[in-house]
């Protein structure tokens, strides 16, 4: 058994979050923020080597709780015995945990993931789980670092990113 695609796993998994964070409490106001990033990948795609993935995202924080909504677009190509394009299309909510300048993050999404071929496109639903950091520089800047878990190829990605907002 995966844990990552266990739902038990997954529900203990935030219920613990929400107790060791003693619960939600009101955090900055309502808003948004875009975060570029890139990083590894977990598994190569019959890609003989590790792939490196682009990611861009919007983070929506929709009300006055530790809870972010992030819709992701991820992309990378690769060569096997041809060219492959593999764009991933994701949607996760975001429980942070701790206080408001570095912010640890929990969470759960689903997505679309196609593998697109000369002449072939093939789709899957896929579901995950991540989690990372959030942390300030300057202003409007700050650094978002992520792991993210699928239940699907890539099995993993490993993204370091700026965002802004």
């Amino acid at each position: 058994m995966i844990l990552h695609k266990s739902p038990t796993f997954l529900t203990a998994a935030l219920v613990s979050v929400f107790i060791i964070s003693g619960g939600w409490t009101p955090v900055e106001a309502q808003g948004r923020r875009f975060v570029l990033a890139g990083g590894p990948t977990l598994n190569d795609l019959e890609a003989g080597g590790m792939l490196w993935l682009g990611a861009a995202s919007l983070e929506v924080r929709p009300i006055r709780l530790p809870l972010v909504v992030d819709a992701s677009f991820r992309y990378m190509t690769y060569t096997a015995a041809e060219r492959e394009h593999y764009p991933l299309a994701e949607l996760s909510a975001q429980w942070e945990i701790g206080g408001r300048a570095v912010r640890p993050f929990l969470g759960a999404g689903a997505g679309f993931a196609w593998r697109i071929r000369p002449g072939e496109t093939d789709w899957d639903p896929s579901g995950h789980v991540t989690g990372g950091v959030r942390f300030p520089l300057a202003g409007s800047l700050g650094v978002r670092a992520e792991a993210r878990f699928r239940s699907l190829e890539p099995l993993a990605d490993f993204t370091l990113g700026l965002s802004w907002g």
